[in-house]
């Protein structure tokens, strides 16, 4: 079982985060990730050219995240376009259903998951889950002020949390096991 776990610059609404790649600089992204995809496609290329859902043309020419989920994601999994595949694959709508401590860590000024696509309430509400949002630190990008070439601060604050889940996780177990010794 997992007893911990642990989200880094979570796409929460895959909606929002589309129209986010479509401003400023997050089209540099956008534009980078779908030639970095499409480049990858290409070497499976002659795979992908067996599924009659597969556009793979438009898929090898994608310059954009969403060209490339409009000819490949979406069919694939049987989406009917592109936006339902959007509004259907967002994890914000499992949040109220998240059973195991979560600690989600996010920059509001993340240029693929944007502050405005976080959950704030839903996460609020879910006293499994911890929300840390960042105003800095863009798309995992976090830096520590110390050595800003060494290990960036989130590393350790994941550490520290799942250290301190699992010490909880061995403090209850050993009460339950004095508890049935008595």
């Amino acid at each position: 079982p997992i007893d911990a776990a642990v989200s880094l610059c979570n796409p929460f609404d895959l909606s929002y985060c589309n129209v986010a790649l479509k401003k400023g600089f997050a089209r540099v992204y956008d534009r980078n990730l779908a030639q970095s995809i499409a480049r990858i496609f290409k070497s499976n290329e002659d795979v992908f050219r067996r599924s009659p859902d597969i556009d793979v043309d438009a898929a090898l020419a994608s310059a954009t995240i969403e060209d490339f989920d409009r000819a490949v994601t979406a069919p694939t999994f049987g989406w009917e376009s592109v936006s339902a595949y959007y509004a259907g694959s967002a994890s914000a709508d499992a949040v109220p259903g998240i059973k195991t401590p979560t600690l989600c860590i996010q920059a509001q000024d993340d240029p693929i998951a944007p502050g405005c696509a976080i959950p704030r309430e839903r996460l609020r509400e879910n006293e499994n889950t911890i929300l840390c949002v960042t105003p800095a630190g863009g798309h995992l990008g976090w830096a520590s002020a110390e050595d800003p070439f060494g290990a960036p601060w989130v590393d350790v604050a994941v550490i520290e949390y799942l250290r301190a889940v699992e010490l909880k996780l061995r403090t209850k177990e050993s009460v339950l096991a004095n508890a049935n010794a008595m």
